[in-house]
């Protein structure tokens, strides 16, 4: 169901469906997300989360055991945007992502009533790849927010030394406390949209609500110090 189509990993275009640049440095080991929004019909969502659990858990809980991925999770809208269910897979690189999107291809083709099925239920989707550059965010928590960001490539850079140095610290003491249980400052490799996304988790989404109000307003007054020109986008809140 998640297969990722060839040209996404054959072909980069700046302007087209692919936004990258050039501010990380490429032998920095980090993890790779795959992300896949979907808009579904209101009231039948329930359906295509069994068949992803019959489906799909199996495949991409095995690849956790033996380590081909950190982790993934398929998780249900709360508040924001349109979109009704999220999907993330986590991995070491681009290859473990694709690996297991293409497992998990091959056991949704040998259940084509179930393919239709959830295709009549979640009829479109946006899929994106992010590289972490800050942070881990593993995806195992209960309670998820994304926040999107736009950056041009200065600013971009600036709002990574600004999350590298000023809010990295603020965010780890968080984890520490309690108050996250993990948050991750990402470059978006491939899809449409932003270029940055801020991620953080935590055990549900009151206090989780709470953190990132306090992360917001630093986050903006560490910015207009810097002069970093990044515009937020869209806030989703999401739970297991």
């Amino acid at each position: 169901m998640h297969a990722i189509k060839k040209n996404l990993w054959t072909a980069i275009s700046i302007g087209s469906l692919v936004l990258i640049d050039q501010t990380l440095a490429q032998e920095t080991s980090a993890a790779y997300t795959y992300e896949t929004r979907y808009f579904c019909k209101s009231g039948q969502e329930p359906t295509a989360d069994e068949i992803i659990a019959r489906i799909e858990a199996p495949i991409y809980d095995q690849d956790v055991d033996t380590g081909e991925l950190f982790s993934w999770g398929w998780f249900k809208h709360i508040s924001g945007d349109t979109s009704r269910r999220l999907f993330i897979e986590i991995g070491p690189s681009p290859q473990s992502l694709y690996d297991g999107q293409i497992k998990a291809g091959r056991a949704f083709a040998a259940n084509p009533e179930d393919v239709d099925r959830f295709r009549q239920i979640c009829h479109s989707h946006t899929d994106h790849i992010w590289r972490t550059i800050e942070g881990v965010l593993d995806g195992t928590s209960d309670t998820l927010i994304t926040v999107s960001f736009s950056c041009d490539l200065d600013a971009a850079r600036s709002a990574d030394k600004v999350l590298a140095e000023k809010l990295a610290p603020l965010l780890n003491a968080l984890q520490e406390e309690g108050a996250l249980e993990g948050w991750a400052w990402r470059q978006n490799l491939i899809g449409q949209g932003a270029n940055r996304s801020l991620g953080l988790q935590g055990p549900n989404y009151a206090d989780l609500l709470l953190t990132w109000e306090e992360t917001e307003r630093q986050m903006e007054a560490a910015f207009k110090r810097e002069k970093t020109r990044c515009a937020p986008g869209a806030r989703e809140l999401w739970r297991r």
